[in-house]
This record gives C-alpha cells, structure tokens and sequence, in this order.
C-alpha cells in the first residue's frame, strides 16, 4: 500500500513523512527529490528555471507514475502543487491513500522559504494567502483522511499521530 502526503508547501510532508516512515518501518519517497535527482537538475526550483512550470508539471506526472506503480508499501511525500492536475489525482486515488497535513497558514508562513519553492518566488503574504485559500478546498476532496497541524504541536505529537493514520492504511 502506498499512503501519500498532501498540503500546501511547507506544511512539513518531508519532514514529519520521512520521521513517521521510520517509525512504521516503511520505505520513504519525497517526489520533489525524486524529481529533482531524476532530472539532473539537482532542485525543483532549477527544474521550473530551466524548462518551465509547464515541463515541470509534466515531469511531476511521470515521476508519480513511476512512483506510484513501484511494488512496495511506501510513505510518498507529494509536492504542494502535485494534486492541482485531475489525472494526478486519478492515479493516487487509484493507487494510495491520501493524507492531507491541514498545516495553520501561520505556521507555513513561519516556515516559507521562497528561495527553495518556486511557487512562492517573488510572492507576496496576501498573495500566499490567496494561494493557500485555493488550494485547501483541492486538499481537502482528495484527502482519505486529514491531520491538523497547529502552532501548539509539538513535532513528536504530530509524527506520533501521523503515523497511527499511515498505520491504518497499510
């Protein structure tokens, strides 16, 4: 079984998903590094500088394919704007569960770091917001289940919680 994280960028995928994958004594997957190692590029945000937002939303399609028809039961990290693209959706909800890391925008904003996510380059906090505002309603549809993430969690609660959830799917 693979069982996939979604949120918005910074909402602590990698981070809490590879802690939890440990704990479960599952394989991690992140698909921004799996990306970024596949294309030679070494970074997401050198993806999308050299070939476009377009050629990297493609490229994220095909990796999650790939990712996605792996044989093993795997914790996959999603990136931010992975679920934007209905045929995305379609095959993770064919093929794994789906956890939504419903992070606090304060606690993204804290954590942002524009310098690595290409999205956020160049944007500004009301711009961010607006973003965040239009992806939650894509997050929350596709989502088997959601873990909310607050200011007041500590990180070994949430890695605690999030790996009963991915426990419940394997």
């Amino acid at each position: 079984m693979i069982v996939a994280l979604t949120g918005f960028m910074a909402s602590g995928k990698s981070y809490f998903g590879r802690k939890a994958a440990r704990r479960c004594g599952l394989h991690f997957a992140d698909l921004d590094l799996e990306m970024a190692e596949r294309s030679g590029y070494g970074s997401v945000n050198a993806i999308v500088s050299h070939e476009g937002m377009e050629t990297f939303r493609a490229f994220e399609t095909e990796v999650l394919s790939q990712l996605l028809g792996e044989e093993r039961d795997m914790l996959l990290s999603l990136g931010g704007g992975t679920v934007l693209a209905p045929a995305n959706r379609e095959m993770l909800r064919q093929r794994a569960r789906i956890i939504w890391l419903d992070t606090d925008l304060e606690v993204i904003m804290l954590r942002m770091n524009p310098a690595i996510r290409p999205v956020a380059a160049g944007k500004s906090r009301q711009e961010l917001e607006e973003l965040y505002g239009e992806r939650r309603p894509v997050y929350e549809a596709c989502a088997d289940a959601v873990l909310h993430v607050g200011a007041d969690d500590s990180a070994d609660d949430i890695v605690q919680r999030l790996a009963a959830l991915v426990r419940s799917f394997i």
